[in-house]
């Protein structure tokens, strides 16, 4: 069985990891979630029959699945994953053989959160679209990355600069403008760098074509996110021209889209910085893409 989160009023973070929800909040178990016992030829192509294809008032329903593997490609067991619109969260697990599948979804764009880093993988979140009657499903594997590096603090009333992501990343925001999951105790961040190639499905891919030049970080915990532009500079990028340009996207809390941030230039110090008057606000997903 799958837990069922309906949200009245606005939906102020995601679904998982601590998140807050503003308004009121009912839990109560319905829809239908498997991990096991789910046969791998319904999952695995891109989009099957959704039994049941209707609700219990008559009207259709949509169902996602998805099969999560660590770098290497073996199966990730008991991960939760949630289905989320704007108005509901639906929760499910992976089973033995790392497949998740939600039944009795709205017919309506989801995002997906998978919540890793409680199991030691970055919770990552995605953008799955639907239709009525079939299982939707991101057409191949979703490699969830290893949280290696130690959470540095970054303090809300403090804010500052932190350096995570094994050095690669540096963000820096103004004091009191930081906001973590609802309950975080311990103000830190992580980060990891990931494979462009290894990027979860989103409503648009910009970094086609320009995957060798492409920086991805997954920050956590989910979501961390500002009420002013945090300032951003990447790091590694030696060999790379002077006033080369980017553009930044992050992904949408709330939805799993992604958004414009702004642009980036390189300085020809090895670093990638964000441009005056750029927008980083969501801290989740940091794209950051060269202009061909």
């Amino acid at each position: 069985m799958a837990t069922v989160v309906t949200m009245f009023g606005a939906l102020a973070a995601g679904c998982g990891d601590g998140a807050q929800a503003t308004g009121d909040t009912s839990t109560a178990t319905d829809g239908d979630a498997t991990g096991d016992g789910v046969a791998a030829d319904t999952i695995e192509v891109e989009q099957t029959a959704c039994t049941p294809a209707t609700g219990q008032d008559g009207e259709p329903v949509a169902c996602v699945g998805g099969r999560l593997v660590d770098e290497a490609g073996a199966a990730i067991p008991g991960l939760k994953v949630s289905a989320c619109t704007l108005q509901t969260c639906i929760i499910g697990e992976t089973g033995a053989d790392g497949r998740y599948r939600i039944n009795k979804l709205p017919v309506a764009p989801h995002k997906i959160e998978v919540l890793g880093q409680l199991k030691g993988f970055a919770t990552m979140v995605f953008y799955q679209p639907t239709t009525a009657g079939v299982v939707a499903t991101p057409g191949r594997d979703i490699v969830m990355p290893t949280l290696v590096d130690a959470p540095v603090a970054w303090a809300p009333a403090d804010g500052g600069a932190v350096t995570i992501a094994g050095g690669m990343l540096t963000l820096d925001a103004d004091p009191g403008v930081l906001h973590y999951p609802l309950g975080t105790i311990d103000k830190s961040v992580l980060a990891v760098e990931l494979d462009p190639l290894d990027l979860p499905p989103f409503d648009s891919a910009p970094w086609v074509g320009e995957e060798a030049a492409t920086r991805v970080f997954i920050v956590n915990p989910f979501p961390v996110f500002s009420d002013t532009a945090v300032a951003m500079t990447v790091h590694g990028a030696a060999g790379v021209s002077v006033g080369a340009t980017y553009q930044v996207y992050t992904a949408d809390q709330l939805e799993g889209v992604l958004e414009s941030a702004g642009t980036a230039t390189a300085d020809g110090a090895g670093n990638i910085v964000l441009d005056a008057g750029a927008e980083l606000k969501t801290l989740t997903t940091i794209i950051v893409v060269p202009d061909p």
